[in-house]
């Protein structure tokens, strides 16, 4: 079922602390709702299961197709953001407008934005390895994220906007841009 290198490269720790920290969840919310047969561990639960399968789908896909696809991730990332935008498609909770309905499913596309941004920038970045250390480079790579981090802004949702900014200043700094620039960038 699985390629051998995949087998080979399997980080079992961290898989292990992950479904351990899930599996603690799951007992929380248990303990909280008192057994409770409507209770949330079971949605709980049926989630976990969901994740488990986007994980291995995931880990099984050649991380070459992501870089295929990734205009097509980001055109995706901003039609999702878009639709929270306009008032027929998204649902309002506590006066902010960042589910869309899905299914009969509430979604958040800023949740996943997070991850589009990390496949698309990583892609952008990846192409532009020899000029990261450039302004042009640095500012370009910006550019790539204002617009998701904007639109996650107007939604409102500050908290997940300043997260896709950190992704950015994380994947830069790691791709070898100047301390300078990004400390140039924040007015330090």
């Amino acid at each position: 079922m699985f390629d051998t290198r995949l087998r080979k490269n399997l980080d079992i720790p961290l898989i292990a602390l992950t479904y351990g920290l899930a599996l603690l969840g799951l007992l929380i919310i248990y303990s909280a709702t008192h057994g409770d047969a409507t209770a949330f561990h079971k949605k709980q639960f049926i989630f976990m299961l969901i994740g488990t399968v986007a994980l291995i789908a995931a880990a099984s896909i050649d991380y070459h197709v992501y870089a295929r696809f990734a205009k097509h991730f980001y055109l995706l990332n901003l039609v999702l953001l878009g639709l929270v935008l306009l008032p027929r498609f998204h649902n309002r909770v506590n006066g902010a407008a960042r589910w869309i309905k899905i299914a009969g499913f509430l979604f958040q596309p800023s949740e996943l934005a997070k991850l589009i941004v990390i496949i698309t920038l990583g892609v952008f970045l990846t192409q532009r390895a020899a000029t990261i250390r450039e302004p042009k480079t640095f500012l370009q790579s910006f550019l790539y994220v204002v617009l998701p981090i904007l639109m996650i802004f107007k939604q409102p949702d500050l908290g997940t906007a300043l997260v896709v900014l950190s992704i950015w200043v994380g994947m830069v700094f790691i791709a070898g841009a100047r301390l300078k620039h990004i400390a140039a960038f924040f007015g330090c």
